[in-house]
């Protein structure tokens, strides 16, 4: 899962502790407004590319489109510069205290 910043982190793999050969990314990436997807990779996956063709062709409509990527920087930028990644880290601990509260109550019936 990659979260782009929904999980409190920019990546919800690391909350895991996890670092990941290869990372796809999509519509978090442009927050649901704009079609995007890219793919991360560690640099020893990227040195074996390098030494190949040197490149990642995957042939899509929008690759490389320029408005796509203009919007997923926006959205990145936006994320940052109003300290997202904090707010959702305080709201999922008062969503995980109400959740916890709501379901110690052995005698709630559902």
């Amino acid at each position: 899962m990659c979260g782009m910043g929904r999980t409190g982190t920019t990546y919800a793999l690391e909350q895991e502790g996890i670092t990941a050969d290869i990372t796809t990314l999509a519509k978090g990436l442009g927050a649901g407004y704009q079609p995007i997807a890219a793919v991360l990779t560690a640099k020893k996956i990227m040195s074996v590319i390098s030494q190949g063709s040197g490149k990642l062709w995957n042939g899509h409509t929008y690759m490389s489109h320029a408005v796509a990527a203009a919007a997923a920087l926006a959205v990145q930028e936006y994320i940052e510069s109003e300290n997202l990644h904090d707010n959702i880290r305080v709201r999922g601990r008062q969503l995980e205290g109400r959740l916890q509260s709501a379901f110690s109550d052995t005698s709630a019936c559902w």
